[in-house]
């Protein structure tokens, strides 16, 4: 009805009696503006696309990623929520998460926070303990701390950033993760394989390069224990002992850790790696790092091969990673399975502390089962 009464008091201004007083010149200017609009009104009405266009994957969070939705799994609460539906999570997985507590930091910049950052915050930052994000500017909606070190290559910052972890957070984390704003980690994996791990001892976790001695690459992302953290953080205040030097943050922080007698662990699964520094694509497909790069020069462990054998089952981290590739690996990773074909974790080991319990349990039950004999 209000399009009709529209159309109806439109062609009325055409009518000889409201035109009164415009020459005939004014007549065709206002004619044409008449028709122009009238165009437009009815291409929008009758032509109109009737179906939503999809917004770009960084422009809004996807609908598995909003708050409350179930399947997500956003800390203990909701992976208790999830075990009690029989979903996702498993008694092991929220066992590890109570357990193995990590603390998450990620290296980004105020024209990345809002894009790289947020992609991270939206997917796998969700599954740490506790995510922090450190940016040379303050940004308390985010939230991100501020280093003020805007302009300083990448070791001094990671070295305030450091700092700032060991003294805010290092009695209340067992291992502590720095990754880039490109990186995509599977926090879980990194969770099981700490759980094999003490850290209460000195460790430091990550894909292993050999040049300058043993260090591992800053890309796929780097791990220290709560007892390395605690040895190397006041080193950072001590040039002796840490030096801000501008060289590669990889190569600095192990010198640092070096320093204070912290070499790096072997991480591979068997020959596989865990840590990667680029992304799946460069390592599944075959040819696709030239034999040239220097990454063959750098690597520690042989065979080290392209194919599916180039990374382990239990990947932890992958380098190089798009705000929009994020989303999708989320995807691959927590929600796309083939009927059938869903691999449990009853195969692999649990963590000691796991079996620990089972077997404080299954005592318990063969002890009160011999009570009630008669």
């Amino acid at each position: 009805k209000w399009r009709l009464w529209v159309f109806g008091d439109f062609f009325a201004l055409f009518k000889p009696e409201n035109m009164v007083g415009m020459t005939q010149y004014g007549r065709k200017i206002f004619s044409a503006i008449c028709l122009f609009i009238l165009g437009g009104l009815t291409a929008h009405i009758f032509f109109r696309d009737p179906w939503p266009r999809l917004a770009p994957l960084n422009s809004e969070s996807p609908p598995w990623l909003k708050p409350g939705n179930p399947k997500e799994h956003r800390g203990l609460a909701a992976l208790k929520r999830e075990l009690r539906k029989g979903g996702l999570a498993d008694a092991n997985h929220v066992e590890l998460f109570e357990k193995v507590r990590i603390l998450c930091w990620v290296m980004t910049n105020p024209n990345n926070l809002k894009v790289k950052a947020q992609a991270i915050k939206e997917t796998w930052g969700a599954k740490c303990n506790k995510a922090v994000y450190m940016s040379s500017v303050a940004d308390s909606s985010f939230p991100a701390v501020g280093l003020g070190a805007d302009g300083e290559k990448l070791w001094p910052k990671a070295r305030k950033a450091w700092y700032h972890i060991y003294e805010n957070y290092a009695d209340d984390y067992d291992w502590f993760l720095k990754s880039d704003d490109d990186t995509f980690v599977i926090v879980e994996n990194l969770r099981y394989f700490a759980s094999k791990l003490n850290a209460n001892e000195p460790h430091y976790l990550g894909r292993r390069f050999k040049p300058q001695g043993d260090y591992n690459s800053v890309g796929a992302g780097y791990v220290v224990s709560r007892a390395a953290l605690k040895k190397l953080g006041p080193t950072l205040k001590d040039e002796g002992g840490c030096p801000s030097t501008s060289g590669a943050e990889d190569a600095q922080m192990t010198i640092c850790l070096h320093r204070v007698g912290i070499e790096p662990d072997d991480t591979r699964d068997g020959v596989r790696e865990r840590f990667n520094p680029f992304p799946l694509s460069h390592r599944l497909v075959p040819a696709s790092v030239p034999r040239d790069f220097w990454y063959w020069r750098y690597i520690t462990s042989k065979p080290n091969t392209d194919g599916p054998d180039c990374c382990s089952d239990l990947t932890i981290s992958f380098h190089f990673i798009s705000p929009n590739q994020m989303h999708v690996l989320y995807f691959y990773i927590y929600h796309l399975h083939p009927y059938g074909w869903f691999k449990a974790d009853a195969d692999l080991p649990k963590p000691k502390f796991v079996r620990s319990v089972e077997q404080k349990v299954k005592v318990k039950v063969e002890q009160v089962s011999k009570d009630t004999q008669p």
